[in-house]
């Protein structure tokens, strides 16, 4: 009986080590963790043209000519608190709604790592500001570059000219002619990552900036970072428009990217400009190459 016992015991051991040891599924997204291509990680940053330092260094203070402030130095995102408040309480408004203007453009050279983009971005959404993602400027080159009205702000990341690269209009734009309905988040956790991969369909970006499609499997299908498998496939760039031709046609006008940090702002912007459904709203998730351990 006793020799029974111990023959159950070691059954039941090898079965739950197994089960430990079962590994995590490695995704193709994940196999590269380098972009070859000549993406660079930080970039001068200024505000309506004037230099704001670095987006490694946004939070260093430092004087500018935009706003009369006699008082101390001040870093971009406090800047930017200062324009909204300062419009706040001298009533300016927009006319259609009587809200105070708050949309800052933000426009970054194609080079520029989705990482330091987003590092940029939730800088100024933290100021109290709508962050924009501008159209690229569909004018003809030959023609005079549209001129964006006295109360929008610009934030560039790069030695770029926003005039001549983006159609920028006025800092109320409901209707998304000059700007993309989207917002960028970082992904908290890589078990909230398997979720989202899981849950919902998306297109994918890898650091050497190969696109996937996740094909979206429901909750019932999280069973928990050893068991999850996710649903991806790789495709070609040029079939990326049809690829989200066919995530929006049930109706659904949401479309979450996943991108890696390493992959480039044009790998991203690419997507955004293959859509051709005015009314999407994009969710830009950025998946950092590692996880800070909590």
């Amino acid at each position: 009986m006793k020799k029974i016992r111990y023959i159950l015991l070691f059954f039941m051991l090898v079965f739950l080590g197994c089960n430990y040891i079962s590994p995590r599924q490695i995704l193709e997204s994940e196999a590269s963790v380098e972009n070859p291509n000549r993406t660079v990680f930080d970039s001068p940053v200024f505000l309506n043209s004037e230099p704001f330092g670095m987006v490694s260094d946004l939070d260093k203070k430092r004087s500018t000519n935009l706003i009369d402030i006699a008082s101390a130095e001040r870093n971009l995102l406090e800047y930017l608190t200062e324009i909204f408040n300062r419009r706040e309480s001298d009533g300016i408004r927009h006319e259609s709604t009587n809200e105070t203007p708050k949309g800052v453009y933000l426009i970054a050279e194609p080079e520029l790592a989705v990482g330091s983009l987003a590092s940029l971005y939730l800088a100024i959404a933290k100021s109290g500001g709508d962050v924009y993602i501008p159209k690229k400027n569909s004018t003809d080159k030959n023609s005079e570059p549209r001129r964006p009205d006295p109360l929008t702000l610009i934030v560039t990341a790069g030695k770029i000219d926003p005039l001549q690269h983006m159609n920028l209009g006025s800092s109320y734009d409901p209707n998304l002619k000059f700007r993309y309905h989207a917002s960028v988040e970082v992904a908290p956790t890589a078990e909230s990552l398997l979720s989202r991969r899981v849950w919902e369909s998306s297109i994918e970006v890898s650091a050497d900036e190969r696109y996937f499609i996740n094909d979206a499997q429901g909750p019932e299908s999280d069973e928990g970072p050893r068991y999850t498998k996710v649903k991806q496939r790789a495709i070609e760039s040029d079939a990326i428009k049809g690829e989200i031709a066919k995530l929006t046609a049930a109706g659904s006008n949401e479309l979450l990217i996943i991108t890696s940090d390493k992959a480039s702002y044009a790998s991203v912007v690419q997507i955004l400009e293959a859509t051709e459904n005015q009314k999407v709203k994009f969710t830009i998730l950025v998946r950092p190459q590692s996880f800070e351990k909590k």
